[in-house]
Formats: structure tokens, C-alpha cells, sequence
């Protein structure tokens, strides 16, 4: 790999395709690490072992143009391509392709036939392509290398050229390499690359090496810097209060941690001894390189050589000093080039011949210690982590990764014109636009519940058995007890918010700043407020399940918020929750989001009903509803109507809502944070109270379809109740039609009427407060159509209303025979457990 490197640098390779490697994308992944400055991309291996080869191909990217790299794809383990987008519509694709012997002809021609569909394909997709790879003649021993180029590209060809590969032992062919003019590309990558390349840095704490000793320094040293009188700090207004301890507490810990300094750019961790020895591995290479081309052509001389070989000699004494314990056999460089051309240079050549072979062995036996030392102490982490961390040992063990990406580029997947964007300022305004608006608002509320239909003004009426004395200390001041608990219980691990306070430093604040930060928290109850600080934050995108492919629509938001404000939510959170929970004030049945709520009782009563109708041949229908966005959806004047129907004092409704207004997020990229945008709808992911308030804003939409039912599941149950004097027995009646875990909706009916009728209730309430629902996602499952493989798609008709146009849904049943997923857990309509033993297996 080292030689593959010097090789692709020294020759200025911009893609580099090797084959035939018999190796993973795993294997390969690891030893690409080796291939500086290039990012690879791999196929997979053919397992089936077909002819002499089990194939493997992969293409090598100068960094300088991976970052315009929107997909790749392989094809088998023969075939491998990679799309790359450029300004002005100009879209590339590469392809690695090895087409193997004619010992297995099956396979030869499989791999030529589909190679010419994709190229086809590429052709109609007006991609400049090129191709690069092996073909075996009829002669099996015979081999011809060759490139490819797309008529598009056959005038942007400069030169070709056959590498002689014989002393370099990489490979028994010698390289093909074709040069193309720039100027197809140069005009997309100057001005974005320029930019891409400045360095992105942000201060980080180096929390697990600070000891005890330091963070008493900290404390103290942020006592000093908090001299004001706690009487004239009580009187200054939130933002001026929240400002002097953000400011200090930070001035404290830039002062007095350790910390690092993270760029945007990951530099692989390699001993500085190995990493001086491959550098002058490789520099020697260049040299006997540049000597061997001498003594080839003697009259190619110039002092354009004697120059480059004045900064050479110093450079090889400085060599030959490091690794005198290598180089046994004393050895003297002419300080001129001149003097070695008695011989044609054939004496200087050797030596430097022998010096790399020298070197390269002792390069190779360092990485086999350093790689020993390595694969050692992995083993010790994962021994450790089977004792003290059995989940990152399961993960470790079945080879998962954690999913991420690295937001350095943006693909719009325009019908007509797909553009990939490079640029850190186009990337910026695309993805505060995706951010900003990847929630349409499709509904204006009403003004207030007088306004809504009958069904849902007596939804959101004020609960009658609920007192609203019950809530008469939410907003009292705490107790320094109760927020000091707060404090402590809270997670140390977490992302910091854009102040880059975290939790530990709270948890070590001296007694002034503690004193101050209290007053802080009591302000804030008392004003019912928060602090403007507290309203910006960091958006941190994550991938969905599936590939992302550069596309922001295959992201979702994580929000950092301020530490202070979370711990500050955290109690009221703890007060609210111990509240509703204590005194049943929701009462649509949401089994998650209160203290003792479980996912395990919805999964128990979802088995316990397919058992039933197993048992009982009931009819059973069952569809899962998918919540598109649900936190970000939430619209603050329908969610104030909640908790106005909880009955909430102003004060507590007036302080929820103000942590959701006027609020400003910066989307974290690969070239550091974008400016702020308003957010225009929404909760934050990221806030603790959120998942109680989706409950309470999911509440009334749970209570009509509790209160009406149609044609609900009837889970009937034998109880005895014999005693003495009767031998009587009752029965005891279940009836469900909704199971619903946080944004997780399932809705139960024993008929199609009651599911329809249910599907014009939710319509109506999701529309109502800007919901949206993917109908193309819903699940159904029921035992009520036919047995076939081959089932029809079902229409569900819809009331229509004032809040509810959509006059049917349609969604096609599973087969009876497959699984469907609920809370993680597979069900089948029939009760069979095969799909599980399949997975188990």
C-alpha cells in the first residue's frame, strides 16, 4: 500500500482503480488507511468464489476532488462506480471494472453484459464517464489493461502512457495512466475547494483527565472572577444575569482545564517515530525514482537536477544519520550530481536501491509492532468491556459502526438539473433553508376552542374533574435541596449547548457562583421566563436508517441546548410529571412519557389481542400510523390549548411556551457552524420536556377516540370470582382501539367501519394541529381479507368535514404470513413466531 501511494502522489493520479484484490471492503478499508491523501472506495467480495477469483475492486480519490463524491455503488464484486458532481451541471462517474478469465464463461459474460447496461444507463444520464480495469483475452495467461473514456471526455484527453511497474513490485501489470485537462473541473473546484480547505477549530475539554486538584482551582478561580453583591446581581434582569455567569464560568475554564483544540479535518493516530520513518521511506523512493530515470537517459542531464539534488543530499546524510543501526555498510553521497556520472549513474542508483530495501524492511517491521500494539490493546478494551459495558461489546463483537456524516457537500435531486453543492456558503444557505422549512405550515389555528367544530371544542374544554389547585406550587421557587438534586442527577456525558458549559462544570461550581446561579433559576421561575442566551442553539444533523446520499431530506435534526436552561426545564419537568402521573389528569391512555411509563404493557396487550383472535377467530384489524416530524410540527398555539384543557396556571403555560419562542439554530457542517436562522414552528428535539409535551399536545386526540369508539377490539377475559356462597364466575371486558407509545400510533378495530371511522378522527386532528401523516408508510394487518399472496389494495373512506378533505386512504395489507413491527418487537396477525427463529437463526 505504501508503494500504491508513492505511486498515485508521485505520478499526480487523480483516480486510481487497482482489481482483483480477493480482499473485503473491510480488509480494504483498513489498509487504505496507508493511502495518504486519498479517500477509497471498495466492492464487495464475492463469496460464491467463482473461477479462479473471488474478484474485488476499488478506486482511490485524490481528497481534493472526493468531496464532490455523491454515490457509489457496487455491482457484484467485479464492478464498482462513483458519481461525482460538479458546478455548471457536470456530472462524472468512474468505473473500476474486472472481467475475468474464460474459465468460467458464465460468469465472464454476466460481468460484460452488465457492464454494457450500465453504461447504457450512464450514457441516458448525460454523466461523462470513464472506465478503467483488466479484461482477460482468450489467452489465459495474456491480460490487457485498459481506459475507457466516454466520447464527452475523448476531448479533454491530453496524454497516455504505459507505467513500467517492474521495480516497484506492486503488481505483475503495468499501470495504464491517461491525463485529462483540467478545465473540465477547475472552474467547479477553485472557489469551493479554496474555501474547504481553511481549517475549522473548536475548544473542547478534556473532561476524563482532569482531577480533583483542578477542579478546585476551577471553582475557586470562578469565585474570584464573581464579586458583585448578591443584592445588586437579584435586581439586574434575566439576559444581564445569565450573561455574567456564561462569560465567567467559561473565562474559568479556558483558564484552568486542560482542553484540545478539534479541527474539522481527522488525522489518523500514528506513532511520530513511524510516521518520520514512512516519510523517509517515501522520499527515498522519490530519489531512486528520479536517479533510475538518469541512468535510463544519461542525456537528460541539466542543473535543473544538480538544484533538485543540493536539497537531496542534505536530506539523505540527515537519513543516513537517523538510521545509522540500519545501514551498516558505510555510505557516502557525492555532495554533486555531476560527480556520479562517470558511470551513468549506475553506482548511485544501487545504493539508493539498497537503502530502500533497507528502510522498507524496517517500516514494514514497525507497523507490525505498531499494528501488534494496536490489535492488543483492542483486545484488552473489548476483555474490558465484556465486564463493565456489555452493550459496546455486543456492538464491537457483531462488527456494527456507528452511522454518521460529514455535512462538506449538499446534492439537489432536481428531476432536470441535480446539483451538488461544494461551496461552504451555498451549503450554508441550503441547509438553513432545509431547516428552516422542511416543516410546511399548512394550518392556521383558530383564535380560540370556540372557534373549532363541536367535536374538538369539547376536546380541548378545560378538564372538569381536574382542580386546579393540584398545580398551585409548580411555579414556586425551589428549594436549594431540590436544586442541587436536580443538578446532580443529571447525565455527565452529554453534548454541551453553543456556550460550551457543560454539566460537570456546573456540578463543581464554587459557593459564590452557585449562590449566583441559583438566583439565575429563581428568576427564571419567577418571570416565567427565560434568558435570551437560552433561545439560541446547535443543530447537530444525524443520518436516517438508510443511506443518506448527500441529500438533507435523509437527515434529522439533534438540538443542543444550553446545559443551565436543561437543568432548569429538568425540575419543572420533575414537578409537572409527578403531578399529572399522581392525579391521572391525561386520560388518552399514552403509555409513554410519565414517571413508570413502559413500553412493555402496549406490547403485552397488542400479543395478548392477536392471541385472542387466534383463539377466538375474531376479526382483527391493525394499522400503524407514521408521524412524520412530530416534535418539529408542533404548533405553540395549538399545544398553549393543551395545556390551557390541563387547566395549568398562566404562569406554568407562559414559561413552557418561552422556551419554544424567538428562538435562533446554527447547523453544525464540516466547515464549523452556519449563521442563525429563526425557527418558525416546533419543539427542540433535544429538551427534556419535550416528549411530555407531545403527550400533552396528543392528549385530546387519544380522549375522542376513547370516548368514541366504534367497533373496538373486545378483549374478553374469564376472572373468577367464586367464593363461599356463589358459584357464579364474571367476565370482565377489554375494549381497545388505539395502542400509542410517545409519536408510535397503532390503531385496533374489530371491522373496517371502525378503523375508517377512527382514520376520519385522526385526519381531522392532524390537520388540526399541522401534523402530517405519510399515508404511503401505514401498516396494515389483518385476518379479515383473504389468505394471498397477492392482496389487494384496501380503500378506507373517510368522513369529510371542515378539517378533513381527504375522502379515502389506501393502503395495501401485509400477507397474513409476514411480520410487522411494534415498539421493536416483530407480531404476526396468525400468531407465528417463524420470522423470529428465521432472524434468530
Amino acid at each position: 500500500m505504501d508503494q500504491i501511494s508513492s505511486f498515485f502522489l508521485q505520478n499526480h493520479i487523480s483516480f486510481g482503480g487497482i482489481v482483483d484484490t480477493h480482499l473485503s471492503p473491510k480488509q480494504m478499508k483498513f489498509l487504505s488507511k496507508r493511502v495518504c491523501d486519498y479517500t477509497s472506495f471498495h466492492s464487495d467480495l464475492d463469496s460464491t468464489k467463482h473461477g479462479r477469483s473471488s474478484g474485488g475492486v476499488s478506486l482511490f480519490i485524490h481528497n481534493s476532488l472526493a468531496t464532490h463524491v455523491q454515490f457509489y455503488q457496487s455491482h457484484s464484486s467485479r464492478i464498482l462506480f462513483v458519481d461525482l458532481f460538479f458546478k455548471g451541471n457536470v456530472k462524472l462517474r468512474i468505473f473500476v471494472v474486472y472481467i475475468p478469465p474464460t474459465n468460467d464463461l458464465v460468469l465472464r459474460y454476466e460481468v460484460i453484459d452488465q457492464i454494457i447496461s450500465l453504461i447504457s444507463q450512464t450514457s441516458s444520464q448525460n454523466f461523462h464517464h470513464a472506465i478503467c480495469g483488466t479484461y482477460h483475452h482468450l489467452d489465459t495467461i495474456t491480460r490487457i489493461d485498459f481506459v475507457w473514456s466516454c466520447p464527452l471526455l475523448r476531448q479533454y484527453i491530453l496524454t497516455a502512457s504505459i507505467f513500467d511497474a517492474h521495480d516497484l513490485h506492486i503488481s505483475d501489470h503495468n499501470p495504464i495512466i491517461t491525463y485529462f485537462d483540467v478545465s473540465l473541473l477547475s472552474d467547479a473546484i477553485k472557489s469551493a475547494r479554496a474555501r474547504q480547505l481553511g481549517r475549522n477549530t473548536q475548544r473542547g475539554f478534556k473532561y476524563d483527565s482532569i482531577s480533583t486538584e483542578q477542579w478546585t482551582v476551577f471553582a475557586d478561580d470562578l469565585d474570584i472572577l464573581c464579586p458583585i453583591d448578591p443584592l445588586i446581581f437579584d435586581a439586574w434582569p434575566l439576559n444581564q444575569k445569565c450573561e455574567y455567569l456564561h462569560s465567567r464560568i467559561i473565562k474559568a475554564a479556558n483558564s484552568t482545564l486542560p482542553s484540545v483544540t478539534v479541527g474539522n479535518t481527522y488525522v489518523p493516530k500514528k506513532p511520530k517515530d513511524l510516521d518520520s520513518l514512512c516519510q523517509s521511506y517515501r522520499f527515498l523512493s522519490k530519489v531512486a525514482k528520479t536517479i533510475r530515470s538518469l541512468h535510463k537517459t544519461p542525456i537528460s542531464y541539466s542543473m535543473h537536477y544538480e538544484t533538485k539534488w543540493s536539497s537531496y543530499y542534505i536530506r539523505l546524510n540527515n537519513i543516513l544519520s537517523l538510521y545509522k543501526q540500519t545501514f551498516v555498510t558505510p555510505i557516502t553521497f557525492p555532495p554533486f550530481l555531476r560527480d556520479a556520472r562517470i558511470d551513468d549513474f549506475a553506482n548511485l542508483l544501487q545504493t539508493l536501491e539498497n537503502m530502500t530495501l533497507l528502510l522498507r524492511s524496517l517500516l514494514l517491521l514497525k507497523e507490525k509492532e505498531f499494528q501488534a500494539f494496536f490489535i492488543q490493546a483492542k483486545i484488552d478494551a473489548r476483555n474490558d468491556n465484556f465486564t463493565n459495558d456489555i452493550s459496546t461489546f455486543i456492538e464491537s463483537a457483531l462488527s456494527r459502526t456507528r452511522r454518521q456524516i460529514v455535512l462538506d457537500r449538499v446534492f439537489i435531486d432536481h428531476p432536470t438539473h441535480p446539483t451538488l453543492l461544494t461551496s461552504p456558503d451555498a451549503i450554508d444557505q441550503e441547509v438553513n433553508e432545509h431547516f428552516q422549512n422542511f416543516v410546511p405550515i399548512t394550518s392556521t389555528p383558530p383564535s380560540s376552542i370556540q372557534d373549532l367544530p363541536e367535536r374538538w371544542s369539547n376536546a380541548y374544554a378545560p378538564l372538569a374533574d381536574v382542580s386546579p389547585a393540584i398545580f398551585d406550587s409548580l411555579m414556586d421557587p425551589p428549594t436549594l435541596d431540590e436544586w442541587s438534586s436536580t443538578i446532580s442527577f443529571m447525565p455527565n456525558d452529554k453534548a454541551p449547548g453553543p456556550s460550551m458549559i457543560s454539566y460537570k462544570m456546573l456540578k463543581h461550581l464554587g459557593p459564590s457562583a452557585s449562590a449566583l446561579l441559583f438566583n439565575l433559576i429563581c428568576a427564571c421561575l419567577s418571570d416565567a421566563n427565560i434568558p435570551d442566551l437560552w433561545r439560541q442553539a446547535t443543530v447537530f444533523p444525524i443520518p436516517k436508517p438508510h443511506e443518506w446520499k448527500c441529500q438533507l431530506k435523509n437527515t434529522r435534526p439533534i438540538t443542543l441546548l444550553e446545559v443551565i436552561r436543561k437543568a432548569l426545564v429538568k425540575l419543572f419537568y420533575n414537578r409537572l410529571a409527578l403531578l399529572l402521573a399522581s392525579y391521572h389528569v391525561l386520560q388518552g391512555g399514552n403509555f409513554a412519557g410519565l414517571p413508570g411509563g413502559s413500553c412493555r404493557d402496549p406490547i403485552i396487550t397488542l400479543e395478548s389481542i392477536i392471541h385472542d383472535s387466534v383463539v377466538t377467530k375474531q376479526p382483527l384489524w391493525i394499522l400503524s400510523q407514521d408521524i412524520s416530524k412530530a416534535f418539529d410540527s408542533v404548533d405553540l398555539s395549538m399545544l398553549r390549548f393543551a395545556l390551557q384543557r390541563l387547566r395549568l396556571p398562566q404562569n406554568a403555560i407562559q414559561f413552557l411556551l418561552s422556551l419554544f419562542m424567538s428562538r435562533s439554530n446554527r447547523v453544525i457542517t464540516a466547515h464549523g457552524p452556519t449563521p442563525p436562522y429563526r425557527v418558525r414552528i416546533g419543539i427542540d428535539q433535544g429538551e427534556v420536556i419535550s416528549p411530555l409535551l407531545w403527550i400533552i399536545y396528543l392528549d385530546p386526540l387519544l380522549t375522542v377516540l376513547k370516548n368514541e369508539k366504534k367497533d373496538p377490539y373486545r378483549l374478553v377475559s374469564p376472572i373468577a370470582s367464586c367464593t363461599v356462597l356463589s358459584d357464579s364466575c364474571s367476565l370482565d371486558v377489554l375494549e381497545i382501539n388505539n395502542l400509542v407509545f410517545m409519536d408510535d400510533s397503532t390503531l385496533i378495530s374489530s371491522s373496517k367501519e371502525g378503523m375508517e371511522h377512527m382514520l376520519s378522527i385522526t385526519e381531522e386532528f392532524y390537520c388540526l394541529n399541522n401534523t402530517s401523516a405519510n399515508h404511503n408508510k401505514y401498516v396494515l394487518a389483518t385476518n379479515a381479507v383473504a389468505a394471498s399472496r397477492d392482496l389487494s389494495p384496501i380503500a378506507f373512506n373517510l368522513s369529510i368535514s371542515s378539517l378533513n378533505s381527504t375522502p379515502n386512504i389506501i393502503v395495501t395489507p401485509i400477507p397474513m404470513s409476514s411480520s410487522f413491527r411494534f415498539l421493536g418487537v416483530w407480531f404476526n396477525i396468525n400468531g407465528s413466531r417463524n420470522f423470529i427463529r428465521q432472524q434468530l437463526k
